[in-house]
């Protein structure tokens, strides 16, 4: 792994995913389809905006991260 993709992993980790160095693509998607499904801002109609706009920019990183990651 290179520095980015340390940079991927810390991010999935510091938002509650496990995944290990070694990581398998499977485990990646797993962990990408769990997070996307928790930070998705449909998932937060109650929200406010302001706060959906934070989700949305979130969910965009992660999918950014696993962009990095696939490359593994």
């Amino acid at each position: 792994l290179d520095v980015s993709d340390l940079a991927a992993l810390e991010f999935f980790r510091r938002n509650g995913c496990v995944l290990p160095n070694d990581f398998t693509s499977t485990e990646l998607k797993a962990a990408f389809r769990a997070l996307a499904k928790r930070l998705h801002p449909d998932r937060h109609i109650h929200a406010t905006e302001v706060e959906r706009q934070q989700f949305a920019q979130t969910f965009a990183e992660v999918s950014e991260q696993v962009r990095r990651l696939s490359r593994h």
